[in-house]
């Protein structure tokens, strides 16, 4: 199984390439309806492309922008051309916040980023989120800010000489600079017609297979039209609500993200519930719809396609599917949406019938203050009837905001078989929520035990527990495992 879901673009330091265009001009296979079956080969409506060649050249300096690629075409790349900086930043700070930050802070952001970081003239706007303090200044408390740092967790930090200049910059006021910045650079992409890709290679016309079913979200009273996300909007949760549309015993074989408005999109993750729910219903500012709830699968910035082995189908044995999307719109009036995840499915079974079980608990405080705090729980019966070996092929785990850590280990009789999942210490991000394979697949045989332990930072002054809002936490490991029909499905402390 290959899936990964990578690289959440937030405020200013992702480090994937999330600002490229389809190339092909042919937008992602179009959905025929969320909740609905993609029946045809339509083309897609291609959005005008226009990537900025930020060059920071003195004696040459960058090319301008790519003309825009019109519905289906692709514009022009902007030729280079000779004069000073065109940042107006120093060259030192100018290279950080291209290598770091433009990938969704361009000349327009993209992801949620609420702000370009592409001049010295952006970093010298009003903060959104504080009108008295510039951009400078927000970005130099984020760069230093132990609980919601920039880069994010789930990135590298910044590299020694990298934060040095942000900070010697910074300590200066933040001065402007004409300096030479050696050499220039190159034209502006070509502006390519279609949907914006964040990698080459992920969406549904990359699968090889033709999709079968869709969920997206979608406008209110309509399963077709998209959402429009308000302006302005900030970490906004709406979740699309779906009766499955899968029959009985139908697996998925492959999956992959469908990305709309890739300027006010930060990630979505879509759960599978047994709890009722209306079909195409809208919840805004919403909750999992309970604790039950199964993770399926997600996407962040740099998230990729995932397909299944030859002899493995995912069972979708749910009643009911919730898309959850965290939007963040600041400045975009034409905001719309039909985000969500294509599926190619069969109903023919395949060898290995994988589904996903639950392990973590929901019996925990974490204390006030508290630093690396840890969450423990065991399942000792991933065999239901304690016979049969299991074998996991892939782990999801799932934390809130206060996570710092993750891992579920593997023992039997005593002895370390590996760990399952790891997210070290300082590297868990909310908002950039992976699926690890497990690769040689692992078997897990009877009396072994996993023991799953989430690692939290709790900064306030008032305990935190388990609860399905945003500000509570959850201790929860998805792993993907078959033979399904033998699986202890909740093999944790809740249940």
């Amino acid at each position: 199984m290959r899936h990964s879901v990578v690289a959440a673009c937030i405020l200013f330091a992702p480090v994937i390439a999330c600002s490229s265009s389809d190339p092909s001009g042919s937008g992602p296979t179009p959905p025929i309806g969320a909740g609905g079956t993609i029946s045809g080969g339509a083309a897609g409506v291609g959005q005008s492309g226009s990537i900025s060649g930020n060059g920071f050249g003195g004696g040459t300096a960058g090319g301008g922008n790519g003309t825009s690629g019109g519905s289906n075409t692709s514009g022009n790349g902007g030729t280079g051309s000779t004069g000073g900086n065109a940042s107006g930043l120093p060259c030192d700070v100018a290279a950080v916040l291209q290598a770091r930050c433009q990938t969704c802070h361009g000349a327009m952001p993209l992801f949620g980023a609420p702000m370009p970081l592409v001049t010295y003239a952006d970093t010298q706007a009003p903060s959104r989120t504080n009108a008295s303090r510039k951009v400078w200044q927000a970005m130099s408390t984020r760069v230093h800010d132990p609980t919601s740092p920039m880069p994010p967790r789930s990135q590298p930090s910044l590299t020694t000489a990298e934060l040095a200049a942000l900070d010697a910059w910074f300590g200066a006021g933040a001065p402007s600079s004409m300096e030479a910045c050696g050499a220039g650079g190159g034209g502006g992409s070509d502006g390519g017609g279609g949907s914006v890709d964040p990698n080459a290679g992920v969406g549904p016309q990359y699968l090889p297979c033709t999709p079968t079913h869709v969920l997206t979200a979608h406008a209110s009273g309509s399963m077709t039209a998209k959402y429009p996300v308000p302006n302005p909007t900030s970490d906004s949760y709406v979740c699309f609500n779906f009766k499955s549309p899968f029959k009985a015993g139908e697996q998925a074989t492959a999956f992959a993200p469908i990305i709309g408005d890739a300027r006010v999109i930060h990630h979505w993750i879509l759960y599978g519930t047994n709890s009722n729910l209306t079909d195409g219903s809208i919840s805004n500012n919403c909750q999992i719809a309970s604790v039950a709830d199964t993770h399926i699968t997600g996407w962040a910035p740099g998230g990729n396609n995932t397909v299944l082995d030859d002899d493995v189908g995912l069972v979708l044995d749910y009643a009911f599917f919730q898309l959850q999307i965290h939007y963040n719109n600041q400045q975009y009036a034409d905001g719309a949406d039909a985000s969500g995840v294509a599926f190619c499915t069969t109903q023919t079974p395949r060898q290995n019938a994988a589904g996903i079980v639950t392990l973590g608990t929901m019996l925990f405080s974490i204390p006030a203050n508290a630093n690396d705090f840890a969450v423990n729980s065991t399942c000792s019966n991933l065999a239901s009837d304690g016979k049969t070996a299991m074998t996991v092929i892939g782990t999801s785990p799932h934390m809130h905001l206060l996570g710092t850590g993750f891992r579920t280990t593997h023992t039997r009789g005593g002895m370390d078989m590996g760990n399952l999942s790891d997210v070290p210490l300082g590297t868990w991000s909310f908002d950039n929520q992976k699926h690890y394979v497990v690769n040689p697949r692992r078997q897990v045989m009877p009396g072994d035990t996993l023991k799953t332990t989430c690692y939290y930072d709790n900064p306030t002054s008032s305990a935190v527990s388990f609860g399905t809002r945003t500000r509570d936490e959850m201790c929860f490991d998805f792993i993907t495992v078959y033979p399904y029909s033998a699986a202890t499905k909740n093999c944790s402390s809740f249940f």
